[in-house]
C-alpha cells in the first residue's frame, strides 16, 4: 500500500480493520441476538458443544433460508452477561452454519447497521453518511466510518468538497484528543475543502520548534524556581514538549495540505523548517518526504515540477535520505543530477546505501535517447568497473522488481521506440494497432509514475549478469518491476528512529544485500522451500496440538 498509497482518500494514513460492511456482505447469515444461556464456566473436552454460549435471535438480517427459523443459536461466548444487551453475530456455511464472536451493539450502532445497505456502494454519496459518524461517541461507528474513508479512491473524498464540513474539520484538526491516524484523514480532506484562512493553523503546526523554545522555557523555570517558585515548575517544561509532539503527528499530511493551500511559496517555510535544517529530526524529514512524493506521484498540479524537483535535490546533501530520493528523482526523470549522482557513488564508502540506488538511476537513464541516454551506459561501465558486486547486485534487484517504480515516461517511449526499430517499422505503420499508448510527458509526475507491465517471460535470469546482456534483454531488465524503494528497504523501515540512531546503525549493516543469484540455486526450488516449509511447520503443529487435546480427553 505504501507503493500505491495516492490512490486512497488518505494517502497517509493506514486501514485499521473490516469495516462492518465488508463482514454482513461476506456473510452467509446475519443476525440481532441477545444472551439467553451463558455458557458452562469450565469446558468438557469430551463434548463439542463445550464452552457455547446460547443466544435468542432477535431479527434475522441475512440468511434466513440458512437459518430455517431458528430462534436459538449456539456461540463461542464468555463476556458480558448482560441479557438486555443486543449484539451483531456473523456466520458462514450453509449446511452448518459457523458463528463469529458476538459484537456488543449500542442503540445507534443498532440503527447504524441496519442503514447499512441503504448506503450506495461507492462514489461520493456513500462517504456523505460515514461523514457524520467520524468522530462518533460509539467507537465502533467512528472506527467503523474512518475505515470506509480509507478505503475509498482519493477521487472520490475530492469530489466530496461540496458537501465536506469544513468547521466540523478545523475542529478536529485543532482537537489534541483525535488520534494521529484521524488527523491525518481530516487533515487531507482540509487540503480538499480548505482555503487561505486555515493558512496560520497550520503553518503554526509546521514551524514551531520545542528546540528553539527550549533554552526561554529553561530559563523561565529556572528564574521561577530562584525566586521560589513551587517545585513542580520544571513539568511545565515536559509538557510544552509534549504539546509540540503533537502538533507533529501527521506531519506528513500536514505538509501535504499546507503546499496544496500555500502553493509554492509554502515550499520555502517548508525546505527552511525541514529539508535544509540539520537538526531536524529524522521523523520529520522523511514526513516531509512522504508530503512532496503524494504531490509528485498525485499530480496535484499545484507545485511545478521543476520546483518540486529542486526541493527533492537539497536531500542529496543529507547522508541519512540522499539514497532515498535517488529513485525519486528517477522515477520524475530528472536527469540534471547524473554527473553529481555519479560522483556520490565514487565518493561514498563501499557500505553505502547510496550506490544500488544511483545503479539504478543511470539503468533508467540509460534508456533515455541522446546525449543523457549514452553518458548513462558509460558511467555505468565505468563504475561496474569500481564495484562490479554492488552494480549486478543492484541489476539483479531490478530484473525481481525490486528497483523497477524508478522507470520514467521516456523510458516507456523510448522501449516502444525500440519496438518499432526491431519490427522493420511494422509497428510505426500502425501504431494505433501495435503499440500501447505512451503517457504523454506534459501530464507530469503522476504520468512518469504510471505502472509498467512486465512480460515475465522477458525477464533474464539474474546469474546471467556477469556475462554481457544484448539490447532485448536489457530493455527487459530496466523496464521490470514495480516497487520503488527495496534496495533501501533498510532505511525506509525505520522512519520512528532518530537521526542520530540511524547514524549508529549504519555501519553495522553489511556492504550490499546478498545477490539473489547466489542465494537461489533455481525458482523451482526457491518455490518449493517456499511453500513447503511453512506447510510442513502448520502440520508440525497441528498434529502438537492434537495430541494436546487427546491427552486431555484421555
Amino acid at each position: 500500500m505504501a507503493a500505491t498509497s495516492g490512490a486512497w482518500a488518505c494517502p497517509f494514513c493506514n486501514v485499521e480493520s473490516k469495516t462492518l460492511t465488508e463482514d454482513t456482505k461476506g456473510a452467509d447469515a446475519v443476525v440481532f441476538a441477545k444472551l439467553l444461556k451463558e455458557a458452562p464456566p469450565t469446558a468438557d473436552p469430551a463434548d463439542p458443544n463445550s464452552g457455547m454460549a446460547t443466544f435468542q435471535v432477535v431479527e434475522v438480517l441475512k440468511g434466513k433460508e440458512a437459518l430455517a427459523e431458528k430462534k436459538e443459536i449456539s456461540v463461542v461466548f464468555f463476556g458480558d452477561t448482560n441479557r438486555d444487551k443486543v449484539y451483531l453475530i456473523t456466520g458462514t456455511g450453509k449446511d452448518k452454519i459457523d458463528w463469529t464472536t458476538p459484537l456488543p451493539l449500542s442503540a445507534a450502532a443498532i440503527d447504524y447497521v441496519k442503514k447499512l445497505p441503504t448506503v450506495p456502494p461507492a462514489g461520493p454519496d456513500r462517504l456523505v453518511f460515514f461523514q457524520d459518524f467520524l468522530e462518533n461517541a460509539d467507537p465502533l461507528l467512528a472506527q467503523d466510518a474512518y475505515d470506509e474513508f480509507a478505503r475509498a479512491p482519493y477521487a472520490e473524498v475530492k469530489a466530496l468538497k461540496p458537501k465536506l464540513k469544513h468547521d466540523q474539520i478545523i475542529k478536529w484538526v485543532a482537537d489534541p484528543e483525535v488520534s494521529p491516524s484521524r488527523r491525518r484523514l481530516y487533515i487531507t480532506m482540509l487540503g480538499v475543502c480548505g482555503n487561505k484562512d486555515d493558512l496560520p493553523l497550520l503553518e503554526s503546526m509546521i514551524v514551531s520548534d520545542f528546540e528553539t523554545m527550549k533554552p526561554a522555557l529553561v530559563g523561565l523555570v529556572g528564574t521561577g524556581l530562584s525566586m521560589g517558585g513551587p517545585v513542580g515548575m520544571p513539568i511545565v517544561i515536559e509538557a510544552v514538549q509534549q504539546n509540540e509532539r503533537r502538533k507533529k503527528l501527521g506531519l506528513d499530511a500536514l505538509v501535504a495540505c499546507y503546499l496544496i493551500l500555500r502553493g509554492p511559496d509554502g515550499l520555502d517555510v517548508v525546505e527552511n523548517r525541514f529539508l535544509k535544517n540539520p537538526k531536524a529530526e529524522y521523523t520529520h524529514v522523511y514526513s516531509t518526504i512522504m508530503a512532496l512524493r503524494f504531490h509528485g506521484d498525485e499530480n496535484t498540479g499545484v507545485l511545478p515540477r521543476e520546483r518540486l524537483l529542486a526541493a527533492m535535490r537539497l536531500l542529496l546533501d543529507n547522508a541519512d535520505f540522499a539514497d532515498q530520493v535517488v529513485l525519486d528523482l528517477s522515477r520524475w526523470e530528472d536527469w540534471s543530477v547524473l554527473d553529481r549522482l555519479v560522483g556520490m557513488f565514487k565518493n561514498s564508502d563501499a557500505k553505502g546505501y547510496i550506490r544500488q540506488p544511483v545503479v539504478s538511476y543511470l539503468t533508467v537513464a540509460s534508456e533515455q535517447p541522446g546525449d543523457v541516454g549514452t553518458k548513462a551506459k558509460g558511467a555505468i561501465a565505468e563504475l561496474e568497473k569500481l564495484d562490479p558486486e554492488t552494480v549486478k547486485t543492484a541489476r539483479s534487484l531490478m530484473a525481481f522488481g525490486a528497483l523497477g517504480r524508478a522507470r520514467g515516461v521516456a523510458s516507456a517511449a523510448s522501449a516502444t521506440a525500440a519496438a518499432v526499430a526491431k519490427d522493420g517499422g511494422a509497428a510505426a505503420q500502425q501504431p494505433t494497432a501495435t503499440a500501447k499508448p505512451v503517457a504523454d510527458a506534459s501530464q507530469g509526475f503522476a504520468a512518469s509514475a504510471a505502472d509498467q507491465k512486465t512480460d515475465a517471460s522477458q525477464i533474464p535470469d539474474p546469474a546471467t549478469f556477469a556475462a554481457k546482456t544484448d539490447t532485448g534483454k536489457q530493455t527487459a531488465v530496466n523496464t521490470a518491476g514495480e516497487a520503488n524503494n527495496l534496495a533501501v528497504a533498510a532505511r525506509d523501515v525505520k522512519p520512528v528512529l532518530e537521526k542520530k540512531e540511524v547514524v549508529a546503525t549504519d555501519g553495522a549493516l553489511p556492504k550490499t544485500p546478498t545477490p539473489i543469484a547466489a542465494t537461489v540455486e533455481s525458482p523451482k526450488m526457491h518455490t518449493i522451500l517456499m511453500v513447503g516449509v511453512p506447510l510442513a511447520a502448520v502440520v508440525l503443529l497441528m498434529g502438537i496440538y492434537w495430541l494436546i487435546l487427546r491427552a486431555g480427553a484421555v
